[in-house]
């Protein structure tokens, strides 16, 4: 009765129209705010992005510019920028921020579009009422992307453009995208195992091929001969430098590592410190997908999908806000079977993702401790709980497994 009522007031045609105007008006608020920070003195992350890919337009180094704010992504995103970059600057901000919000929008469409050709849910149209609470219960993560001018849903939508033509084995066009994702943010490349144990050689070849191209021939044409002295030093610096780094986080994290010295202060071994959370990520991940090349499908692999997401938050070096971004799929997913889906509907689903959003409230408020941590961990076990539940009783249409 109660789950009967909740669906009433989603499909509620006033309840949609209040829930639309509420998010007008918190974007608005939104880009007021991106306004104030792009025009202060030394701007915003997004200025250091417009920077860099100017320089790169007039073959100097984009890690060297006037932004207080460091460039550390690949050259290729300075390539990306470009079209933006050389735009009056109020109108290249407008425009990003336009684009971040058609990224989260498409990227939330197009998931949703995979999960409901396996498992059909019962609401007419777009759920806006739903995806608006989401939007604002992860308020704070959508918030620091979009003032900042963050990279993070880009990457996303390229990732789900990534595993939405890959399950359509459109190989040339899948592999684009991801290669442009790991162009970008190198951390997508965790979706070369997603392809690997697949068996998916092709599709591997072509995604390390278009990265090498991404990544070093587009900014030698900009860059020349100087190319190879910048890129030495970027690799050296960051690459390098943030997987030798034994720092720890003393404010908030979200990593295994940290949360080790979270636990332990006095812990030193940088090896051990290093192989403890790929052990903790990896080895239930190749046991999931070693299950699903037995009994899975286009449903379990959107579902794994989200698991590579929620896993590189859990060994990536740094935790900062904007990356939280990548489990936004998942709560979506999650959320909408629970509510949609009777036999989820249940205590055993309920609990553990209302209690992902008190672990988030209360990461805001006490900034450090595991909270983040213990968000992540509640949405990735929903996941495998939802992944289990298809091998067990494969959803409505789903086609048989095909890795064999």
């Amino acid at each position: 009765m109660f789950r009967k009522k909740i669906i009433g007031i989603i499909n509620n045609k006033n309840i949609k129209i209040i829930a639309l105007t509420l998010l007008a008006l918190v974007l608005l608020v939104f880009f007021m705010q991106v306004c104030r920070k792009a025009n202060r003195a030394g701007g915003y992350d997004f200025t250091s992005f417009v920077l860099s890919s100017q320089a790169l337009l007039h073959g100097d180094n984009p890690y060297k510019t006037e932004s207080p704010f460091a460039y550390i992504y690949p050259m290729f995103f300075c390539f990306l920028l470009i079209p933006v970059a050389i735009l009056p600057y109020w109108l290249a901000n407008l425009l990003w921020f336009c684009l971040n919000i058609a990224f989260l929008f498409f990227s939330i469409k197009i998931i949703l579009e995979m999960i409901q050709e396996y498992v059909s849910f019962d609401f007419g149209g777009f759920p806006i009422v739903p995806l608006t609470a989401f939007f604002l219960l992860l308020l704070n993560i959508i918030q620091n992307n979009l003032l900042n001018g963050q990279v993070n849903l880009l990457v996303l939508f390229l990732c789900v453009l990534f595993v939405k033509y890959f399950l359509k084995e459109k190989e040339l066009l899948a592999s684009v995208f991801l290669s442009a994702a790991i162009s970008i943010k190198i951390v997508p490349a965790v979706f070369l195992v997603f392809l690997a144990v697949r068996r998916k050689y092709t599709s591997l070849a072509l995604t390390i091929a278009f990265t090498f191209v991404f990544c070093l021939l587009i900014p030698y044409v900009f860059l020349g001969n100087g190319f190879l002295q910048i890129f030495r030093e970027y690799f050296n610096g960051f690459i390098i430098g943030s997987l030798v780094n034994t720092k720890y986080a003393t404010d908030m994290f979200f990593n295994i590592k940290d949360f080790i010295f979270y636990l332990s202060p006095g812990f030193k071994s940088s090896i051990i410190i290093r192989i403890i959370p790929l052990i903790a990520v990896f080895v239930p991940l190749i046991i999931l997908e070693i299950f699903n090349i037995r009994k899975g499908n286009k449903y379990t692999d959107v579902l794994i999908f989200n698991i590579y997401l929620l896993s590189i938050l859990l060994y990536s070096p740094l935790s900062e806000t904007h990356h939280l971004t990548l489990l936004i799929p998942a709560v979506c997913v999650s959320g909408l079977v629970i509510i949609f889906k009777e036999r989820y509907f249940k205590p055993q689903l309920i609990l553990p993702y209302f209690s992902f959003f008190l672990c988030i409230i209360f990461a805001k408020i006490i900034k450090y401790g595991p909270f983040y941590l213990l968000a992540i961990i509640l949405l990735y076990s929903i996941i495998i709980r939802l992944i289990i539940d298809a091998f067990r009783g494969k959803p409505k249409n789903a086609p048989s497994a095909r890795y064999i």
